[in-house]
Order: structure tokens, then sequence, then C-alpha cells
């Protein structure tokens, strides 16, 4: 790990440090050469980094001289060979300084050597101490075997690099080393601002919070001193793997076991005594005659906001509709004693949830109702649900306001991953326990990536954050993933973002085909590689994978809850009377009877709501088609084994809708049907149309461009005679499609020449 007292002292000798190296830019004196290596020196390489490790492959090249006089050196012949070029050496030795052996090698097949210029003048990293200057690292000129993406321009930006590494040898860049010294300068400061990190796709966010913690721990701090909050059972591991090199990984917590935590303080009891019970406000609203319910010989007691008025209206459509409205109205901050009817009417046309105006009133006094024994029942009881953990404490802050003090004193940090998917809960949650005398917040998100207002995050969440802890902000701009071509596009599309390729990125491809060639992307590609596939709706993702699991292909939608979604639609349409010759008619039944209750729904919200009815009807009528289920048991047999969470092996395709793949990646990457996206409707809101843009731009940066793999497929639907192209797809990509007369042959992919005039 770097040093910080150093960065100071490089800081007061050279006043250049942060800025560009140097004399760059300046034309090379000395000459150039050209140097061919072959693959199979790389693999020497690789078979002698895994037997004696990197820092000896690194001393070896700096004393390669060595290797020339020793003749029993045991190196492989090749590589011993090919070390023997000073060139070689030298050329290698300017790769690692920036680069580890194992990151060149990955990158080794896809890097066209013939072309790089070595300067028999540049420092060696491997000669001691590092000279304290930034480098500015140019894209190296890398290309693939099929380049299937059009030419503009070779792009774009150079990344810079500090002289300092990580934790794992690796040079920082420009933009990672400010943040570290960002956070060093905070713990020194008598008023702390916050410091919001806005990192981009790609760009390494829980990279750079398990960097932080081990800044913090060279700084003295205790990981119980420092809290890392995480969103999610999968983003919590894969943090606490990271920080588990330096015993940190108790410092990880989602917010809501943070929030547990601390009620379990203010109680003064233990998780034992807890009931973590998430059916709870569903039964107190039971228990108080609002919801239909069951008694004991099994008869239904109808509930009072689902009994029809004279009117024939039903106060609220399902007992799923108020329990949802019951969870945004607490993550919407709401004081039980100070909702209004018209805090219920804004949050209900916000999430397009099921009620009758006619009967606000009604629904306004249930859910206080509801709410207030909720909070009783939660504290007396200690019966909770998962809301419960943050929002017990948040609403009666007051009486808890030396429990927040206490955690304030003893809490130094507060680091917040992918903090643009924060609800309002969330962040006044984190602003009772922020005291800029003591500590400060280290936010870390992209708000481009904010997809999840459906749930009751806020779209605007980043700027929320940025204003209530006083944030500074720094960037994260160099994407570790993708290809140059792939970023390119993005850049395209969305000009605002400035994101940026790794030095070693490799071009990556993009190609575009229509659906009856699908099969045809696994024929052809390396099935030890990871294969992604992403969707904008469930249907085409479900019927995908009925394709490949048709095909011997093993396939999995990785979205336990769309399954538990498609189940409980299946019960809604059959009602507890499962017949496999009626289902189908069923189904439509269901379908038109759904249809006609959105048409009495507000206008602004019936257009949405029929998309997604439209989308579960196509679900449930593919499951059957291929599966035939004679019984409830069989569909959720069939629809566990396609709606599998489990551990991704490269084995298995995953496919994912893009809420669910929002963090993933793979070599092999395809958008179903991107000219779904966006969805529009007459009605929609800025706010929708805005995240609608948003999972445009997760879905293209999604492919892991390496040695290997690293293929953006658009697969377009297949009408016959037509070619819809994504409305956001610029003109001169879409030459990418072939006619389907001719054979499927990716070398035709080699063969464009596209003008400059079909840009947008």
């Amino acid at each position: 790990m770097y040093n910080y007292q150093d960065m100071q002292k490089t800081k007061q000798k050279n006043p250049n440090y942060g800025g560009a190296r140097p004399g760059s830019g300046r034309k090379k004196k000395s000459p150039t050469k050209a140097i061919r290596v072959r693959e199979d020196v790389a693999i020497e390489l690789e078979i002698l980094l895994k037997a004696e490790g990197a820092d000896y492959v690194l001393e070896l090249l700096h004393n390669q001289h060595a290797t020339q006089q020793d003749t029993n050196n045991e190196l492989p012949p090749k590589l011993s060979k090919a070390l023997e070029d000073k060139a070689l050496v030298k050329m290698l030795e300017s790769i690692f300084s920036k680069f580890s052996p194992v990151d060149f090698i990955a990158y080794w097949s896809d890097i066209d050597f013939t072309e790089i210029e070595i300067e028999p003048t540049a420092p060696s990293a491997l000669c001691g101490a590092a000279t304290k200057k930034t480098n500015t690292v140019s894209n190296p000129g890398v290309t693939v075997a099929k380049n299937a993406t059009p030419e503009k321009s070779k792009v774009v930006s150079v990344v810079e690099f500090s002289d300092y590494k990580s934790s794992d040898g690796n040079f920082l860049t420009k933009e990672q080393a400010d943040i570290l010294e960002a956070v060093r300068d905070r713990l020194s400061q008598p008023q702390k601002k916050g410091l919001l990190i806005e990192a981009l796709a790609g760009t390494g966010k829980s990279t750079m919070l398990a960097e932080i913690a081990k800044v913090l721990k060279d700084e003295k701090l205790s990981p119980l001193e420092c809290r890392f909050v995480v969103f999610g059972r999968k983003n919590k591991q894969d943090l606490a793997e990271k920080l588990s090199e330096i015993k940190w990984e108790k410092s990880v917590q989602t917010l809501n076991s943070l929030g547990y935590e601390m009620l379990r303080d203010a109680l003064g009891k233990n998780h034992k005594q807890f009931r973590l019970n998430n059916g709870k406000y569903e039964k107190i609203a039971q228990n108080k005659g609002y919801l239909d319910s069951y008694n004991k010989w099994g008869e239904k007691i109808p509930g009072k906001l689902q009994i029809e008025n004279h009117n024939g209206e039903l106060a609220i459509k399902s007992k799923g509709d108020f329990v949802d409205l019951l969870d945004k109205m607490r993550l919407h901050c709401y004081f039980v004693d100070e909702i209004s009817k018209d805090d219920i009417w804004e949050i209900v046309g916000k999430y397009g949830i099921e009620i009758f105006k006619s009967r606000l009133g009604e629904i306004t006094q249930a859910v206080c109702d509801v709410l207030e024994a909720g909070l009783e029942d939660g504290i007396n009881k200690l019966n909770i649900d998962f809301l419960d953990q943050a929002w017990l404490l948040w609403h009666d802050q007051d009486v808890y306001r030396n429990l927040f003090n206490k955690w304030s004193n003893k809490l130094k940090v507060i680091g917040i991953d992918e903090c643009q998917d924060t609800d309002l809960l969330q962040i006044e949650f984190i602003k009772l326990i922020h005291n800029p005398n003591i500590n400060f917040i280290i936010p870390v998100g992209d708000r481009f990536q904010a997809i999840y207002s459906f749930r009751g995050a806020m779209t605007d969440g980043i700027d929320v954050i940025s204003q209530k802890f006083n944030c500074d902000k720094m960037p994260l701009t160099t994407n570790w993933r993708c290809g140059q071509k792939h970023l390119e596009l993005v850049r395209e599309i969305y000009p605002n973002i400035n994101i940026k390729p790794s030095p070693t990125a490799p071009d990556g491809e993009i190609r575009i085909i229509k659906e009856n060639h699908f099969l045809d992307i696994f024929d052809e590609s390396d099935r030890s590689l990871s294969f992604f596939g992403i969707c904008r709706k469930n249907a085409p993702l479900l019927i995908f994978a009925i394709r490949l699991l048709t095909a011997g292909y093993p396939a999995r939608i990785k979205d336990r809850n769309l399954g538990t979604k498609l189940l409980n639609k299946v019960k809604e349409v059959v009602r507890g009377n499962y017949d496999v010759n009626v289902f189908l008619n069923q189904v439509e039944e269901w379908f038109n009877f759904q249809a006609n209750s959105i048409n009495k729904l507000p206008e602004k919200i019936q257009e949405q709501k029929l998309t997604e009815l439209k989308d579960y009807r196509d679900c449930l009528v593919a499951l059957f088609g291929k599966f035939q289920p004679k019984s409830l048991n069989d569909w959720k047999t069939e629809i566990d084994k396609i709606f599998d969470e489990s551990t991704t092996t490269k084995k298995i395709i995953d496919l994912y809708t893009i809420h669910s793949g929002k963090g993933g990646e793979g070599h092999y990457t395809f958008i179903l049907y991107p000219e779904n996206m966006p969805i529009e409707y007459e009605k929609q809101s800025r706010e929708e149309r805005q995240q609608e843009q948003h999972m445009i731009y997760v879905a293209l940066t999604r492919c892991l461009a390496r040695a290997k793999g690293g293929i953006l497929w658009l697969v377009l639907e297949g009408k016959k005679d037509t070619v819809t192209y994504p409305k956001w797809l610029p003109h001169d990509y879409r030459k990418l499609w072939k006619d389907d007369s001719q054979p499927f042959n990716p070398d035709d992919y080699d063969d464009l020449e596209l003008c400059e005039d079909d840009y947008f």
C-alpha cells in the first residue's frame, strides 16, 4: 500500500503533482521498434507466473542479463529465448509498470504488438522507487479478430495514473488516488464534509470502498467505528469478501441490519427476542377487519376495504395493493398522526396503486390505524417486519435522541454503496446518526443507474444525499469492464456521460441479429466463458429461456421474485380451481377482467398498467405452452427450475430483467428485443421517462471484454419482412444487420463500409 506521508512530501516537492506528466505530448526523439510476440510466449509466461508468482517474474525481467548468461535457468525454452530480446523486456517492463502480469496475460490474445512503440529512455517500474509524477496513459491500439462495430473515432480520452499502488499492487488512477487522499484529509478536519463518489458503470465501486477501508485501517480506525452500508445480500457478500483481507468483514451491513442493531440497543433486547414477520401489516389489517380473512373453519370474512359500496366500487383492489401502500407511506417518511387524504392520493398516483378516490377517506383512516398498531406491535411486542428495522426508530426519533447521539459519537465514517438506490427513509435514518463534527458520509453511486423508483427509491437520490450531507463530488470514470467500442456507443447515445475505457480495454464487438439466429450465438461461442442475457420485459426473457432449454442449453432466469409473482398470478387466474384443459380460457377471462378494471383507474396510469398486464399474460401462456403443468404443484416445480438465483456458473446461460441484472456482467452479452426500450406511454412522468433511459445505459454496459468474448449482441424481434431498430441506436450501427436471406456468417461483419453521413 502507498504511504500517505510520501504522497504529501511529493506534492510539496513537485508542484505539478496531479497534473499531466511533464513532457507528455512532445515528439519522441528516440526511434521506435515494432515487435511481434507469439502467443505461445504468453502461455509460457502464464505457467511461470502461476509457479513462481508475479514478484519473481518482475525481478526476472529487470535482471534479464542474468537470463542470457545462465543457460541453466530452468525457464521454458521459448520464454528464455524471448527474454533475450532487450526491446521485448523493456516493453514488458513498461506494461507491468501499470498493469499486473495477471491482467496482461488476460488481454494477451487481443493485443497486436506489431505497432507498440518502445522508448529506450523510458523509466522502468522495476528499478526501485517510483518517480513522483502523474502519468497520462493513452488507450493502446488494441484490436480484435472480428471488428463488428462501425468506426467513427478511435476514442476519446486518456486515463491518468498516479504513482501510487493499490493494496493488490496495481497503480491507482489519478481519480482513485485523489479520492483516497480526500478521505485522509477529512479525518483531520474539525468540520467534515461528505464525499460523494460519482462512479460510472464498471468503474469499481466496491473496489474503491475496499481501498477506502484499507486507508481507514492505516489511520488506526477500527471496523466498529466504520460502517459500509450496502443494498442486497449479494452486494454485502461481495464487499465483505474484499474486506476479509484486512478482517473488516463486520463493517459491512445492509442499512436495515444497521437499524436492527440500533433497535436492539435502544430496547435492550437481543435478536432472539425479536420476531421478524414480513406479513405483519397484512395480519394487522385482517385482524382489524380491513382486509379479507378466514376463520378456523376456512370461511371467508370479508374485509371492509374489499366490500363493494352501493356503486359497486371496492376501496382497494387487493390486499397486496393495501400492503404496498403501507410500505410506501413508511418509505416516504410520513408520521402517522400527520397523514392526510392528500398524502395518500399523492402516493397512490405516484405508484399506480389501484383504489377508488370516492373511498379515499376510509383508506386514509385504515392506513393510520394499521401503522399505529404496527408501531405499538414493534416496540412493545418486538414483532417487526423488514422496514420496521429502520422505521420504528425514525418515526419515534425524539424518544430515542440519546441513542442517535450515542451512535453518532461511535461511528467515524459511514460509506453507502449504490447510493443512487436509496429511498427517503434510508437517507433520513442515516441523517439521524450523522454529526459533521464527528463523522462523515462517503456515498458511492451512479446517477445514471437509478432504476428502482417503483420500489420507492429516489430518482434524484444522489442529489438529495449530496445536499443533506454537504458533499464534495469526486468522479470515477474509467470503466474496467467493457470494450472500447461498447463505451463509444454509450457515449454516442449519452454524450453527457463521460465514461472512459481502461487503457488495456480491447475493442470489443457489437453485432445485430434477428431472433431466428439467436441459437447461433451459442454454436460459435466458447462455452467456457460466461453468458449474460438481459431484457426490458418479462415475457421475451421467459420465451428465450424456454427456447434455450428446448435446444439443450442450460438456462436460468436470475430473478426469483419474478418467479414468485408469476406463481401468484397463476393462483389468481384459477382461484383455487386449476384444470389444465381450461387454463388458457381462464387466462383470457382473467386478462379481460383485469383490463376492464384498469380502464376505471386514473387515466395517467392506465397505459402503464395495461402494458404490465399484457406482459404477465404472455408469460403465463408461454410457460403453459412449454410445460403443460398438471397441477399447481407442477407449476411451482417448473417455475422454480427456471427462476433460480443460485450460484452462477459459466456452464449456465444467465438471463436477467434489467432490474435484476444491474451489477452483473458476461463475456457474451445479448440484449433481447432492444427495440422494446424505452417503454413509453402518453401520461408517463418525467421520472419514469428518465428511468427508462437509465435502463438502456445499464443494458449497454454489461459486456465483459477480455481476451476472449467481449461481444454485445442486439437480438431483434423476428418479423419476416421488416426490421424494427431501437430508436436510440445510431443509424450507422443499423448496417450491422444482414438480411435473413443470406446465410449467417460472423466473418461478414468484417466487411462493413459505413459513411459519416449516416450518423445522427
